[in-house]
């Protein structure tokens, strides 16, 4: 779940260093237009969109403005719906009367990087240190895409190993996809922003546990003996439960 700012007491600047993984006694401007890495805080949060250098969309700025705001993964590019503390494409909880054999949605799970609609990330990043930790043990059966600069490019990256720690100034999305065809796969995924450049970030971090279920079809049990279908033969239990032969498409259309 995204962390965020301080909503109750005081906001100090060695507070925001800390939320934004900065070196202790970092001088932090608040206002004014400079370039990456060191922005202002309200280049930071209130930035408008597309600009670069990151332009604020107010000039009279003070720190309690910060209060309740939050760097989060969002469910989409507009960065306007932050994603969970959990994410399963599972979609058996639904309300799909219509459909008597549920499957699971794609396998995937996409966010975007934001601190709200500002412009330093949105819709790519201006230079904004970020790191990425990705912890599976099925990290052999999924591919993850880092989401670089304004357009549609995704650059796939190695994993590591059960660990994989990511610091880029450039990421601004993430796609994880699972290649596995029988077995769930458990993702916990942590990004935070990181003005160190180095260790694990600030303590304004989103962390996601993700469940990706294998999208196969999965028929219902099949009980009792064949049925005569009058004739002299015999209808078979799969014939009687085979769901449309486009049925594996529920989801994606």
């Amino acid at each position: 779940m995204s962390v965020s700012i301080n909503d109750n007491g005081e906001i100090s600047a060695a507070a925001m260093n800390s939320y934004l993984g900065a070196s202790v006694g970092n001088q932090l401007h608040f206002t004014g237009v400079y370039g990456a890495p060191n922005f202002s805080l309200n280049q930071i949060f209130f930035s408008e969109p597309s600009t670069d250098p990151p332009e604020p969309q107010i000039t009279v700025f003070g720190l309690g403005s910060l209060r309740g705001l939050a760097f989060g993964i969002y469910q989409n590019p507009q960065r306007t719906l932050l994603h969970g503390n959990i994410y399963s494409n599972d979609n058996t909880n639904d309300n799909n009367d219509e459909d008597p054999f549920p499957v699971p949605l794609l396998p995937i799970f996409i966010g975007y990087f934001g601190f709200g609609t500002s412009g330093v990330l949105n819709p790519s990043n201006k230079g904004f240190p970020l790191v990425i930790t990705i912890e599976s043990l099925s990290y052999q059966n999924i591919t993850v895409s880092i989401k670089n600069g304004d357009g549609f490019l995704w650059d796939n990256i190695s994993l590591n190993g059960p660990l994989t720690m990511i610091q880029t100034s450039t990421a601004d999305g993430i796609r994880i996809l699972s290649n596995s065809n029988r077995e769930d796969v458990i993702v916990d995924l942590t990004v935070a922003p990181n003005l160190k450049q180095s260790g694990s970030g600030g303590v304004g971090r989103h962390e996601i546990n993700i469940r990706l279920l294998p999208n196969d079809l999965k028929l219902p049990p099949i009980d009792g003996p064949p049925i005569d279908d009058g004739g002299g033969g015999e209808i078979l239990d799969d014939e009687i439960n085979r769901p449309p032969i486009d049925y594996g498409l529920y989801g994606i259309r």
